[in-house]
């Protein structure tokens, strides 16, 4: 693994430097989750499953000031030395798995306590697929613009920038995975979240200012 992905190893080092950080992060949301519980949001599978698409969203956003502050100086560092592109291809990878962590962790919450495997395997696929939008769309585009801000600054405009994307997947995910549950058809917004996922790489691709740097 270190040897033939060493930059996505390394991205992973970052994540395991800020362990405590994360550790604090996942220990606030173990007792959201309970006072949620005793709040009746647990009470049903719809209700769950609602809920997880709402703790979503903050856990990501959690997770990437994370990464983001543990990157003093190293986005510059790589991009002095040609390797942006790899770099931010990397953070994504490692951003995407630390959120597949937590929608796996939930999903299998889900199973333990509802007995429900096919409703669980199709939203971690939903969720996972909207952690992959999440991430191409705070980490791609706006990155490059970001470099010499705080870590503050960092989050806050990729959080802007990155909004509307973020809101559009996070609702067609959330409609798709309700469907589902409600024995309807799902394939079409399913659909829907592949294009805009797609829409938004190609459109990353298109404005990368990295691209027309090396012409």
């Amino acid at each position: 693994m270190m040897r033939r992905f060493p930059m996505l190893t390394y991205q992973m080092a970052v994540f395991w430097s800020r362990r405590l950080t994360l550790a604090v992060v996942c220990f606030v949301f173990t007792i959201f989750i309970i006072a949620l519980g005793f709040a009746g949001y647990l009470a049903n599978l719809q209700l769950m499953s609602q809920t997880g698409w709402v703790l979503l969203p903050l856990f990501s956003y959690a997770s990437l000031y994370i990464l983001i502050s543990a990157d003093p100086g190293r986005s510059e560092y790589f991009k002095a030395l040609g390797l942006w592109n790899r770099w931010c291809r990397s953070e994504i990878l490692a951003h995407i798995i630390i959120q597949a962590g937590f929608v796996l962790l939930w999903c299998t919450l889900q199973i333990l306590m509802y007995a429900s495997p096919l409703n669980a395997a199709h939203q971690f696929g939903i969720m996972t697929l909207f952690a992959a939008i999440f991430s191409q769309s705070t980490l791609s585009g706006i990155q490059s613009r970001t470099l010499g801000l705080t870590a503050y600054k960092k989050l806050a405009l990729m959080a802007v920038v990155s909004s509307p994307w973020v809101l559009a997947a996070w609702m067609i995910g959330f409609l798709a995975s309700r469907a589902f549950m409600l024995q309807q058809p799902s394939y079409i917004q399913t659909l829907a979240l592949f294009i805009l996922g797609i829409s938004q790489i190609l459109i990353h691709f298109a404005l990368d200012p990295q691209k027309k740097n090396k012409k």
